[in-house]
This record gives structure tokens, sequence and C-alpha cells, in this order.
């Protein structure tokens, strides 16, 4: 069975201990747990400052078959920072504030770049969602058409450079299913800022609770940024005009990427973030699932 590993973003020390709560153990510097499998559901690097050690954990993992990973779109936004288009310009340009937006991923590879490239190597191999029997995981939402799209036109669900630099300078069905898949619907706010946070109003648009029926919510009901002062009233129906239900019977979907607040509970019986601000607390959040259909809240583990 499974246990599946929310955001780590750099908080190497965090990810040990949830290991080790989890039972797995170090052998030969490799952890690994005699019956089960790790899934880590993107976002391992940046914002903290050990994404070097993170990667020194979770890779060696996968490579021996004791875990799973898929890309975040912090993974996505290193790999564009370090790869060149067609016209030796870097897809994430290199400007002051992407370069410091990537900070703690460079402080922590000072004087070992040739191990950040291989790294970034191997976050090539990293698929974009998984999808098992009776399990599912992705970085941010599972949006079937975009789904379909990936599994038809991404050989083994992953990037190549042509892929990537397709995905991220043209406005194409590419693009918008990576966006989909890895930061999820995201619409713009109101050109009325006044009242919104430091984060909304830089960001220009807000993360939208894509597993609730959003028909005749407002901008503050299906915001993730709960700490937002988000307008009370109704979100026009058209900024939202994609069909996101998942549904009741579908089997468990497992994803991360929006820092919510609290403490870990189920979204839905089948639908689980596992995303709970280890960038805020240091915590890093996990589910342990042996195969149930219906999700149960008492299989959440935090470090």
């Amino acid at each position: 069975m499974y246990d599946l590993i929310g955001d780590v973003h750099g908080h190497a020390r965090g990810l040990i201990r949830l290991l080790e709560l989890l039972d797995y153990k170090p052998q030969k510097g490799l952890y690994q747990h005699p019956g089960r499998q790790a899934i880590f559901v993107g976002d391992l690097v940046n914002r903290g400052p050990e994404s070097r050690e993170v990667l020194q954990i979770v890779r060696p993992m996968v490579q021996s078959k004791h875990a799973y990973a898929i890309l975040g779109n912090h993974e996505l936004n290193l790999m564009a920072f370090f790869t060149l288009d067609n016209n030796n310009k870097p897809l994430y340009s290199h400007s002051i504030r992407n370069m410091l937006q990537l900070l703690p991923v460079f402080e922590s590879f000072r004087s070992a770049e040739a191990e950040l490239y291989d790294y970034i190597d191997w976050m090539y191999t990293l698929p974009l969602f998984l999808e098992f029997e009776d399990l599912r995981v992705v970085h941010a939402c599972w949006h079937q058409d975009s789904i379909n799209y990936v599994r038809k036109h991404f050989p083994g669900h992953k990037f190549n450079r042509d892929l990537l630099i397709q995905s991220l300078q043209s406005r194409g069905p590419e693009y918008k299913a990576v966006q989909m898949l890895l930061k999820g619907l995201e619409i713009p706010l109101p050109r009325n800022k006044k009242g919104l946070d430091a984060e909304s109003v830089r960001r220009g648009f807000t993360r939208v609770k894509w597993w609730e029926d959003h028909h005749g919510k407002s901008y503050r009901q299906i915001s993730t940024q709960a700490k937002s002062n988000l307008p009370k009233y109704k979100i026009p129906s058209n900024l939202i005009s994609l069909d996101l239900a998942y549904p009741e019977l579908a089997v468990p979907v497992f994803f991360g990427h929006y820092s919510l607040n609290g403490k870990p509970n189920l979204l839905k019986k089948n639908i689980c973030c596992l995303d709970y601000g280890v960038v805020k607390n240091e915590v890093v959040t996990a589910y342990r699932w042996n195969g149930e259909m219906k999700l149960d809240r008492r299989n959440f583990v935090q470090s």
C-alpha cells in the first residue's frame, strides 16, 4: 500500500520526521519500508532552506522503487529557469523577481551547481500525474480533459525539452493542460482591489477550490486563500466555465499545492489535499492509504 506525502518545499528535517513516523528506516542512507511505498505529490523544492537535502532523500527512494514522485509547479519553474528555448533564451526569465523566487534552491545548492543540473535532468523523468487501478495522484487538479490530453500527447506523461518549450511558450492545449494539472484553476480578481491582502494584489488572481460546486458562489467562498479579504459578491459565470466536478464514485484522488489552513481534513470522501502549510509550520502532511475507497481522516499523519 501507499503513503502519500504532501508538498515538502525544501524542509528535509520535517520530511525525515514524517518518514520515521511512517516507519521508513534508513538502510545505507536509503529510507524504505518493508511493505509500503511512498508517493510524493510534487513541490519537493523551494521556499524552505533544504531543497538539496530533500532531493538527496527522495531521488534514491524513487530510483530504488521505494517511492514514486510527480512534478509540482515549483519543479516546473526550476526546469524552465535552466532550459533555453530555440532562441537561446530561458523559458523562465532570469529577472530579479524570478531569481528571488528561486533563491532558496540556489542557496541550498551553493557551490554544487553540477549536482543541481543533475537533479533538473532527473525532474524530466517525473510524470505529471499517476493513475493506478484504485488511486489517482496529481499536484493541483484532476481535470479529466487535461489528463486525457497529456496521456495522448506526452510520452510517458512526462516532459521532454520540446514539450516543455511548447507548453510554456504557447497558449495552446499543451499550456492549458499543464497549467491545470500543476496549478489548478485560477481566476482573475476584480479590478477594485481595495481590501485584498498583499499576496492577492501581487498575483492578480486567486486559486479556486476546484473540488467544490462553484455555481452561484462568491470569490470568498470559492478561493483557497482563506485569509484574503475577498469580495462577497458572486463570481461572474464566464470566469468559471469548466466542469471540474470529480465524480463521487471515482477512485480517491490525492494532491497538494493549496497550502490549506488548520488540521488536515478530507475535502470529500474521495478527495484529499495533502498541503497544510509546510512553509508556515515546517510540518509535512501524509495520508496512509490502505486500499479504502472511502477515505478516513484518521489516516492523516503529520510530522
